[in-house]
């Protein structure tokens, strides 16, 4: 028998807007390695360029608190240059035009579809203890966080270059603070194929009780995650 899980539904004006949402998107097929989904987890995935959080934010089959730039939470000033400069000109490598145009658009919007996606802000700084904070109050309410840890900043690639450890580091605050042992879904979205492929739960004591450190540890994932990019490819 299947240990089930308590779930949950977002407020019904975000039910609202996002069932509006989903009817101009067809539903991806997803392929799951897990007989079922803990919520009590964090999951990884590559971004697909912008589609990736949107993918996983209307249709991921478990409830997903997604970690986001904190630029994206802040004023129109904020992110507009985020979107403009850092996600449309260095990432997707569009052109200003282009870029000026889409920004100036999802900047206006995005505060509306980040409120309902309980969009938890990262920092570079101490303030990154508050984005640990609210994580562990999801966790803790067995709401999944996703995090979208790939290294972009030559753009983003179908087979993943690098992740960034953040993940790591949450998980080992939930150890270490809530004695929390969460585990971790690789997660792969294939835009192409229209396909999300979700990795079998990984446990990280026995990576630790292997001697890896941080970086190992998300070197590991890295693989994991590129892995399941091969077998969609």
């Amino acid at each position: 028998m299947h240990k089930s899980y308590p779930t949950y539904k977002r407020a019904w004006p975000y039910r609202l807007l996002f069932g509006a949402w989903r009817l101009l998107r067809r539903t991806p097929k997803f392929i799951n390695d897990n007989e079922t989904l803990n919520p009590q987890a964090i999951f990884i995935s590559n971004h697909s360029g912008l589609s990736g959080p949107l993918v996983h934010g209307l249709y991921f089959p478990t409830f997903l608190v997604p970690w986001g730039t904190y630029e994206m939470t802040e004023g129109y000033k904020s992110r507009w240059w985020f979107m403009y400069q850092t996600t449309y000109r260095e990432k997707m490598h569009f052109g200003r035009f282009k870029s000026f145009v889409l920004a100036s658009f999802v900047a206006l919007f995005s505060p509306i579809v980040y409120h309902a996606a309980k969009l938890i802000p990262t920092y570079p700084d101490l303030r990154l203890l508050k984005t640990f904070r609210q994580s562990a109050k999801a966790l803790k309410a067995y709401k999944g966080v996703i995090i979208f840890p790939e290294d972009s900043e030559s753009g983003y690639h179908d087979r993943l270059v690098g992740l960034y450890r953040g993940f790591v580091v949450l998980h080992r605050h939930m150890v270490r603070r809530h004695q929390l042992d969460v585990p971790i879904y690789p997660v792969y979205y294939h835009k192409k194929r229209h396909t999300v492929l979700i990795g079998k739960a990984e446990r990280v004591q026995p990576l630790l009780d292997q001697g890896l450190d941080d970086q190992a540890i998300t070197t590991y994932f890295l693989e994991k995650i590129n892995r399941l990019h091969d077998r969609l490819a």
